[in-house]
């Protein structure tokens, strides 16, 4: 059988969007994105540091917390945004 996926058939009500829509439907999908893959970087970071204790892997670690304090601060502001918390 036939899905109608344009926005006015079922499967769109029922949340079955194309993956572009879908993630423009999610509020801080970038945001998000660049969370997830900061905290990915720094436990890399931190787990070659365990490995490899040297400055250039120290120097990892720290450009990894940066990163990762700067995205975090961007999503909590982009879901505070989004409820309507700030302005």
């Amino acid at each position: 059988d036939a899905v109608d996926v344009t926005s006015s058939g079922a499967a769109a009500a029922a949340g079955f969007l194309p993956p572009v829509q879908m993630a423009m439907a999610v509020p801080c999908g970038r945001e998000w994105a660049a969370y997830i893959g900061a905290s990915a970087t720094l436990i890399v970071a931190g787990e070659v540091f365990v490995l490899y204790p040297t400055t250039a892997t120290a120097a990892a670690v720290g450009a990894a917390v940066t990163a990762w304090n700067q995205a975090f601060g961007n999503l909590v502001t982009c879901q505070l945004r989004s409820a309507g918390a700030i302005g």
